[in-house]
């Protein structure tokens, strides 16, 4: 019996024994098959790690990402790879990705906590995601208190999502819309400028590496409407280089272009802009623009004023606010040689410039208006558009954003409004696969600068009809300032000058050697642009029986007092008659047919002779001078309109000898 149990003893241990050791050997086998679908994971990761950190401070990013995909495949809880990974997709610009990576690491456990809630939420604010942006600057802030080297720029960045979210319940403007393929291009197209007219378009095209250049190159291209919006755009050949020419503006008339180019041999410094003025249907050689204007520094990105008073630019010479600023450079016309006479470079001052970067300068037609592009002050992206208005001629008010969708998480940059003021063009790269591309906007009321007409003309000899190049002033009889003077008539005696709405203008045209021209123009009440003015000067010659009509003498009612707005006027013809003293003229005064021939003779009379009293007391002889009034008899228009009387009534000077 003791045998028995014995054996059954044995029996039992060598079947625990199989037991065990069959145990084991499955075990083995499954360790075997998993280290060979899994082998030693993290140490693989570890290395791919390693490698993509080698990989990234070598500079081959590329491969770093790559490697640094492996080492998330194989352990996905390695948060060092993670937070690599969302430093490679930052510097590639692919915030959605950066974003993925950043939420991973703070999932597996990163004791980074607050740097990563930091760098989520500037990668939302990238991405345009303000709400989970601001979201993330509040966990940072809870995360590491409020007293911490990222406290000012989370507040700054806090700011700018609330405003983001704001601006995009509440739009400034209609959808924005990119311009058609005549305009836009595979290439990247921006930088737009535009005449007062409408009728030429201008713009900088970056051209990639291909059959044209090895590298990537910058030319200018334009153009001009027809019947099915714009016609496809041309490059202006005379102006593009086999080297880069960028950030043009055109003057209103397009006649002249202002432009950036960099690293010339007859540069000043690294950036200096250019110009090139239209002649006989072509483009001169471009020349620097010279000193004042252009220095040691980095002078680019110009925008000429509507009657090519001012030139307003970029530059990081020293004396400025911050990193770049805006400066304007009073342009007082062109020498003999035809080199740009400058006064001294003015910085805009703390009102627009920031310790940040102000780009971008757009002077609106009306002169009142500046549109720039700054990265400080508060906005929606990385550089947004804002508007300025100017203050008595030298302050500036406090700049506003333009806001949504004209402003974006993107870049905005080269903002210009036409004429009218309703229409908007920028360039954005908002569109992730076209890069740059030319955008339109109609702007809403509230952020629409106030329209502008112009006057489009032609000088020529009355006699011979021989054009005239003949200096053009302009005085806003509501300041009684000079708007514009010696602006000049082209080769061809043409000229288009900027007529801001809101105020009334004189006008006089004027050459040694002839009469002058007088015009006035009541914009008090807005015009449209789309109805300008138009016209044909005869300049009459110096000779017995001509004659000229002062369009610009204003009287009291019903009096011979002169008004203040005949100052302009009243001077002019003294300049004339001192600067012609062999000449001996007769001051006629005119009326409408209002009231009694006696009495329309009487007041006419009186009012050429307050004319010749004052000429008188500035020093003219009076033996040079006659005066007489003819009432309503001598009528250059019918009475029967008010714009008919308003031409009826008028001082008209006639020479009565040449001596």
């Amino acid at each position: 019996m003791r045998n028995v149990l014995r054996l059954k003893f044995y029996k039992v241990l060598w079947l625990n024994y199989i037991y065990t050791m069959l145990k084991f050997f499955l075990l083995s086998v499954c360790l075997l098959v998993v280290s060979q679908v899994f082998p030693q994971r993290p140490g693989k990761a570890v290395k791919f790690y390693d490698e993509s950190k080698k990989a990234f401070y070598s500079g081959d990013k590329t491969r770093a990402i790559q490697l640094a995909n492996q080492a998330v495949l194989y352990d996905s809880t390695l948060c060092e790879a993670h937070l690599l990974l969302a430093d490679l997709y930052h510097d590639a610009d692919s915030a959605g990705k950066e974003i993925l990576h950043l939420n991973s690491a703070l999932i597996n456990g990163s004791k980074n906590t607050a740097q990563i809630y930091y760098r989520l939420g500037s990668a939302h604010f990238s991405f345009g995601n303000y709400e989970n942006a601001l979201s993330c600057y509040e966990r940072c802030r809870q995360a590491e208190g409020t007293n911490h080297k990222w406290q000012p720029d989370i507040d700054d960045k806090s700011e700018r999502c609330r405003f983001a979210m704001e601006a995009q319940k509440n739009p400034a403007s209609e959808p924005v819309f990119p311009m058609p393929g005549n305009i836009n291009s595979l290439n990247d197209d921006y930088w737009p400028s535009i005449t007062i007219d409408g009728e030429m378009l201008v713009f900088t095209r970056l051209i990639k590496p291909g059959s044209q250049s090895r590298f990537a190159q910058e030319d200018f291209y334009s153009s001009r409407p027809d019947s099915n919006g714009w016609a496809a755009a041309k490059p202006i050949a005379e102006i593009n280089t086999p080297e880069n020419e960028g950030a043009q503006s055109v003057s209103a008339d397009g006649k002249l272009l202002f432009f950036t180019a960099c690293n010339r041999n007859d540069g000043f410094g690294s950036c200096d802009i250019y110009f090139s003025r239209l002649k006989d249907g072509q483009w001169t050689i471009p020349a620097n623009a010279g000193a004042p204007l252009n220095t040691m520094a980095w002078e680019s990105q110009p925008s000429v004023s509507a009657n090519a008073d001012y030139l307003y630019f970029a530059s990081n010479r020293p004396g400025g606010k911050g990193q770049k600023d805006i400066w304007r450079c009073a342009l007082n016309g062109f020498s003999s040689s035809g080199m740009p006479i400058w006064g001294k470079p003015e910085n805009l001052g703390s009102s627009i410039n920031t310790a940040g970067n102000e780009l971008s300068p757009f002077i609106h037609f009306n002169d009142s208006l500046l549109y720039f592009v700054s990265d400080k002050w508060i906005g929606m992206g990385k550089n947004d558009v804002f508007f300025s208005k100017i203050i008595n001629d030298t302050a500036w008010s406090k700049p506003e954003n333009l806001g949504w969708p004209v402003n974006s998480n993107y870049d905005e940059q080269g903002f210009i409004v036409d004429a009218t003021g309703r229409t908007a063009y920028f360039a954005s790269n908002r569109i992730k696969t076209q890069g740059y591309d030319i955008f339109t906007a109609t702007l809403d009321v509230g952020i629409r600068p106030s329209p502008v007409t112009y006057l489009k003309g032609r000088v020529s000899d009355a006699e011979t009809n021989l054009p005239l190049q003949a200096p053009l002033s302009l005085i806003n009889l509501k300041k009684l300032t000079l708007v514009k003077n010696n602006i000049l008539a082209d080769e061809n005696g043409e000229f288009t000058l900027c007529l801001p709405l809101g105020s009334d203008y004189a006008f006089n045209v004027s050459k040694p050697g002839y009469l002058f021209y007088s015009a006035s123009f009541n914009l008090s009440e807005a015009r449209g642009i789309s109805d300008p003015f138009l016209a044909e000067i005869k300049l009459q010659p110096v000779k017995t029986g001509n004659s000229m009509v002062l369009r610009n003498l204003y009287f009291e009612f019903d009096s011979y007092e002169f008004l203040p707005e005949s100052l302009p006027e009243l001077e002019k013809l003294f300049a004339f008659l001192n600067e012609n003293p062999a000449l001996s003229v007769e001051i006629g005064g005119h009326t409408d047919n209002t009231g009694s021939s006696a009495y329309n003779q009487a007041l006419s009379e009186k009012r050429a002779e307050a004319v010749v009293k004052y000429l008188v007391e500035k020093g003219i002889p009076a033996s040079k001078m006659s005066f007489k009034g003819y009432g309503f008899s001598k009528p250059v228009a019918p009475n029967d309109t008010e714009e008919g009387k308003q031409q009826n009534r008028r001082t008209e000077i006639t020479v009565t000898g040449c001596k």
